[in-house]
């Protein structure tokens, strides 16, 4: 799909994730450490009326431009949220990110993420489609591409229908090459 998507100067490819932590909730990490100085971390508890948020969450999209073989990824943007991901927050960062694209010029975005139970949710998907719809019949706006990235399989990512693609042997752990016959996205 990005060997497809990247010679087209109306496509976007753009690579998403999400983080957020829990004010709460202690860290599952190691950490080196001096030993006459350890780090102390005390886990929080929440008061009854305690204003501020629980959790805070940050989405982010990185960008490739380039050639395939020489990718250019040095654009992010960045949106800050309070509380965790979910999938109206996802919506609207989804509907934040075509807005900008949209604004560029851009007609489609291949949209390049993991399979957390917020992109996969029926809320997301129904709004991805409605989405595309409407930018079909209306002419106006970018089409989200969507390309799910199957957790614990480097080799194998999937195409919006559920369709295994293969990636090449010794390509990069973000570059995929493929063919699919039925994309709904072309260049009609």
């Amino acid at each position: 799909m990005i060997a497809y998507a990247q010679p087209r100067s109306d496509w976007a490819i753009g690579f998403l994730d999400e983080v957020w932590w829990s004010r709460f909730a202690l860290p599952r990490l190691h950490t080196w450490q001096d030993p006459e100085y350890p780090v102390r971390l005390v886990e929080q508890s929440w008061q009854k009326n305690d204003p501020d948020p629980k959790a805070l969450a940050c989405y982010g999209v990185l960008w490739q431009n380039g050639t395939t073989e020489e990718p250019v990824r040095e654009q992010m943007w960045l949106r800050f949220v309070t509380g965790r991901p979910v999938s109206e927050i996802t919506i609207q960062f989804l509907d934040w990110c075509c807005q900008q694209l949209a604004a560029q010029g851009k007609r489609q975005w291949l949209l390049i993420w993991d399979n957390a139970s917020w992109h996969v949710s029926k809320m997301v998907r129904t709004w991805i489609r409605k989405h595309n719809l409407a930018v079909k019949q209306t002419d106006e706006g970018v089409r989200a591409c969507e390309l799910l990235l199957r957790a614990g399989d480097s080799k194998i990512c999937y195409d919006r229908h559920s369709k295994p693609i293969y990636r090449e042997e010794g390509a990069s752990d973000v570059l995929f090459y493929c063919i699919v016959t039925d994309l709904a996205f072309t260049d009609e």
